[in-house]
């Protein structure tokens, strides 16, 4: 019984979802500490509440662009047929069974080994690791 309860609990904290703010640390940590400074002085009297209405706004924006600049995954397609790894070496064993082929979309989460692999997420979410000569990154509104 004991490991029917470990093997729920497992999947409990697996399936905690991470916010974009989670995955930053230091600037998490700075985000959160503003917005409850905000909400404090919320509470005070009317003179207040228009300095904290055009702060909390300009906290939103501040945390809407930082997501989209470094938190959202960049789009990106497969140029030549590549064999997703679970590492970024060539002897890693592979993720999937078949090659993710030419002009597939998938995800970059991560550029890794000073850009010559990237971490991707393909269409049905499997995570690996493939070449960088062999996926394109497409930079939109950069």
């Amino acid at each position: 019984l004991t490991g029917a309860r470990r093997i729920q609990s497992e999947r409990q904290v697996a399936s905690v979802p991470l916010t974009p703010f989670a995955l930053l640390g230091p600037l998490s940590k700075l985000f959160w500490v503003c917005a409850v400074i905000l909400f404090f002085l919320a509470l005070r009297p009317p003179p207040y509440r228009m300095a904290v209405l055009v702060a909390g706004s300009l906290l939103l924006l501040f945390g809407a662009l930082v997501w989209i600049k470094y938190v959202r995954p960049a789009p990106a397609f497969v140029v030549e047929a590549v064999a997703l790894r679970a590492a970024p070496n060539q002897d890693a064993p592979l993720v999937l069974d078949r090659p993710l082929f030419a002009a597939e979309g998938v995800s970059v989460l991560e550029v890794v080994e000073e850009g010559a692999w990237l971490k991707v997420r393909t269409a049905d979410g499997t995570i690996g690791f493939g070449p960088a000569a062999k996926l394109r990154m497409l930079l939109i509104g950069t």
